[in-house]
């Protein structure tokens, strides 16, 4: 095995590691509840993620870790077809926030699980 290969099998591993607490943060970013004022729903306002509801959506998150070509990719995805409609079509951003917080957050917890 080659030290990039080896490179590579390490980062996939700290990934897969990873991986758990990324899924949190998604599901963390759908997490402020919708509110109730005097009978009325109060749901997100365009530019504010969605608001929870169901928390069918929250719980839709789903993520894996890939080779390809040789390098790991980790990927978070929703199968609920409204997840898209909302981010990309009503102004309710999803992956905006979630790609930010995962630029904070994983490049230091996958060198600490390179240690």
């Amino acid at each position: 095995m080659t030290a990039t290969e080896a490179l590579s099998q390490s980062l996939q591993s700290a990934m897969e590691d990873s991986l758990p607490e990324c899924i949190d943060i998604a599901r963390e970013i759908l997490s402020v509840p919708v509110q109730y004022i005097g009978g009325l729903v109060i749901r997100s306002q365009p530019g504010e993620s969605p608001r929870l509801d169901s928390g069918d959506l929250q719980d839709d998150t789903k993520g894996e870790v890939t080779m390809e070509n040789g390098v790991p990719v980790m990927t978070i995805w929703w199968t609920l077809d409204y997840a898209e409609e909302l981010d990309q079509f009503m102004d309710r951003p999803i992956l905006e926030p979630l790609s930010q917080r995962l630029i904070d957050f994983l490049p230091g917890r996958l060198a600490e699980s390179m240690r």
